[in-house]
């Protein structure tokens, strides 16, 4: 995956000044060749591993597994 769009500063502010903090965040790929293509942001140290099942260019076709 290519450079990845989330917004990090926006999702810790929605935490810290409205107590929302993010669920199943989803990371774009802006590299101009993927085509939006997304992955679930995993908590380390899992990580996206494709379920076999759907699009693989969508994060709902991952899952967060662990290592």
């Amino acid at each position: 995956m290519g450079p990845a769009g989330w917004d990090s500063l926006g999702a810790l502010e929605q935490w810290v000044e409205r107590h929302r903090p993010p669920v199943h965040p989803v990371v774009t790929d802006k590299n101009p060749g993927a085509s939006g293509r997304t992955r679930p942001l995993c908590e380390a140290p899992a990580y996206p591993r494709y379920t076999g099942v759907g699009d693989p260019d969508s994060a709902r076709s991952f899952a967060c597994t662990e290592p």
